[in-house]
């Protein structure tokens, strides 16, 4: 999802569109914003896309953002501003559709594939590589707690909250968060 990618460069514009106008909406009210940028600051250093989709996590993050009337109300309004800047053209049902395609593929930690690759021997640091070596070099007890591509375009599919915590994810500039009262920078 880079900027030279059309359809990535126009579902970037919009949620830059859309955030503008939900932080328009909602600047006056200090201790409300602190609270929308500090969770924004979080989702973009700390979240890891991949794990947000194994189930525990999921519900986590509902009873996270669904918890907080004030978190709720900004994803949901965000979520609404998003989806109908992408969608405001006769296309537009196919770009949001080929959006979630898209994140549901960055989010993916492997290819699945099932089968072996030939691709001969090999030495590194020491060790040959077997001529065959499988699709993917993700340990198995990691690959087996991974969700599949299909379950996350799925969840996608059913919540779009969700694709709008992948859009503060991959698309939004860290925020700046003033000092504390304590006069102490925050990180």
């Amino acid at each position: 999802m880079t900027s030279n990618d059309p359809a990535g460069s126009h579902a970037e514009r919009c949620f830059f569109e859309a955030c503008a106008r939900v932080v328009d909406a909602i600047i006056e009210d200090e201790p409300v914003m602190l609270q929308n940028l500090s969770f924004c600051v979080e989702m973009i250093g700390s979240l890891v896309p991949v794990s947000l989709f194994q189930v525990d996590n999921l519900l986590r993050m509902q009873d996270r953002v669904f918890g907080n009337a004030h978190l709720r109300d900004f994803i949901l309004r965000l979520t609404n501003q998003f989806v109908l800047r992408l969608t405001d053209h006769p296309e537009g049902r196919k770009v949001y559709e080929d959006l979630l395609h898209r994140l549901a593929f960055a989010v993916d930690a492997s290819t699945h594939s099932v089968g072996m690759t030939s691709m001969g021997q090999s030495t590194l640091a020491g060790r040959t590589t077997p001529a065959v070596v499988p699709d993917t070099l993700i340990p198995d007890e990691v690959a087996k707690s991974l969700p599949t591509q299909e379950s996350i375009l799925s969840a996608l599919l059913g919540n779009k909250w969700l694709v709008t915590i992948l859009m503060i994810h991959f698309y939004m500039p860290k925020p700046e968060l003033p000092d504390n009262p304590q006069g102490k920078p925050r990180k």
